[in-house]
């Protein structure tokens, strides 16, 4: 015999079982029938069961009730067994009632009325009446919580969406978690999700200002030396401690802030910047916006070397060279990276040549002038072609920008080389010439000039000599 036969069997037992003696024959007999008609009625028409069955619990004859009857017709003669349930038939009715109700008050009302019913069917020892009980209370206390809900909501809600629209979304949360115990399960569960979808909206609005900042600044000059709050304005970002959700976006954009932040102070962010930008292949348009910036620095610290070498000596000159050859490296490993991945294609091509054609070159041309010396000096008017010489001599200086230290300062101790052989020749002083030529040979001294040449006689090593006092 199974668990559910079981149970039904301890019900039928559990509940009072009554004869009715032939005396209240009339009274209980027509209470029975409309009884049972009325159960057959609680789906179909459970207005007309209510009403019937309210007939039979009006009637104060009937005493008996919310048992099994038998009615005696004749002397030891009883009629079959009836379950003679009112209250409960009639708290079923209500409820179907309930259901049909056209607003939750006349639900509510209709779902009071079974509840009364049923317990008055439990209180006379209706065992099968008390799950009823149980139900419909569950049902009208849920319905007593969404009133109270409906009650409390506004306020708690305003509080709510202050909170989101601050973007203070764990304190949102927290609300809802903390002060929000009013709400149904499924109610509290949307609060919760809705907290979350705001938040990821807060974040793509802050991360999309966040790249429109990285484009409208693509210089680095922009940034280096800007103060502390127009940065925290131009790029700001919401507090993680704020977030109850976060994306990759953010992430980047916050390891970002960081390194600009950096920047600004006079940080070298370039390596930084750089692996950002491989960082934002997947976001796209971060890096287009990036790339620029970084090439600023990248930009800027191969032009600051070049004018760094141009006065420097050739040691010097070869470890900032060696420096450029570091951020061209650290660029082309970007570049690389960029062009194998789905980014390809999508940076403009930087070129780093005209940047590196402004380290200072050695001129090569000291033989062939000392040579000209010579042939000057051979010539039939020594004094016409060293005049020459020195006019080329001063049109070489117009373009020699270019040159190292070392290349000018040659090119300017020939041109006092050459311009003191004239003057010599034409039968000057060795102190008229050098006073003569004194300009070239404080610019001279200023390129590091000081040791006077030997090669062309110890009267023009004179002339240098009368410079360095």
């Amino acid at each position: 015999m199974g668990p559910a036969i079981l149970l039904l069997f301890a019900l039928l037992f559990a509940q009072d079982s009554h004869s009715i003696p032939k005396t209240h024959k009339r009274t209980y007999t027509g209470a029975a029938e409309n009884c049972r008609k009325a159960e057959k009625l609680v789906q179909p028409d459970p207005a007309e069961a209510v009403r019937l069955l309210t007939t039979i619990i009006d009637n104060k004859k009937i005493v008996k009730r919310e048992c099994r009857l038998r009615i005696e017709m004749r002397s030891g003669t009883y009629s079959k067994w009836y379950d003679f349930h009112p209250y409960q038939f009639r708290g079923l009715a209500y409820l179907e009632l309930a259901g049909k109700a056209p607003n939750r008050n006349a639900r509510i009302n209709l779902l009071e009325k079974a509840e009364t019913d049923f317990a008055e069917s439990v209180s006379r020892n209706l065992p099968s009446s008390k799950p009823e009980l149980d139900k419909v209370r569950e049902t009208l206390l849920a319905l007593q919580k969404e009133i109270i809900a409906e009650e409390k909501e506004p306020p708690f809600r305003k509080d709510w969406e202050a909170l989101t629209d601050d973007g203070r979304f764990t304190a949102a949360r927290k609300h809802v978690e903390e002060k929000g115990g009013f709400l149904s399960a499924e109610k509290k569960k949307q609060y919760l999700s809705d907290t979350e979808k705001k938040c990821l909206e807060a974040l793509r609005t802050a991360t999309l200002s966040f790249y429109r900042a990285l484009r409208d600044h693509p210089e680095s000059a922009a940034l280096s030396g800007m103060d502390a709050s127009r940065f925290q304005s131009r790029f700001r970002l919401p507090s993680r401690s704020d977030l109850v959700k976060t994306s990759y976006g953010y992430t980047w954009c916050r390891s970002v802030l960081n390194t600009l932040d950096r920047l600004r102070r006079g940080g070298d962010v370039l390596q930084a910047l750089l692996t950002h930008g491989i960082e934002a292949i997947p976001l796209k348009a971060p890096l287009v916006f990036l790339e620029p910036l970084a090439w600023s620095i990248a930009r800027n610290q191969v032009e600051t070397l070049t004018k760094k070498s141009r006065d420097a000596p050739a040691r010097e000159r070869e470890t900032l060279r060696r420096k450029a050859d570091g951020v061209q490296e650290t660029w082309n490993q970007f570049t690389k990276k960029v062009q194998d991945s789905a980014m390809r294609g999508k940076l403009p091509v930087r070129n780093f040549a005209p940047l590196f054609n402004r380290f200072p070159v050695e001129w090569k041309g000291a033989p062939a002038l000392e040579t000209s010396i010579e042939t000057a000096l051979e010539s039939k008017n020594p004094v016409e072609a060293l005049a020459s010489l020195e006019k080329d001599l001063s049109n070489m200086k117009k373009e020699w920008d270019h040159l190292a230290i070392e290349s000018r300062r040659d090119i300017v101790g020939h041109q006092i080389t050459v311009g003191a052989l004239r003057r010599l020749a034409a039968l000057e002083s060795v102190e008229t010439t050098a006073e003569e030529l004194e300009p070239f040979g404080k610019e001279w001294k200023s390129l590091g000039g000081s040791v006077p040449p030997d090669r062309f006689g110890p009267r023009v090593k004179e002339v240098f000599r009368e410079m360095l006092r």
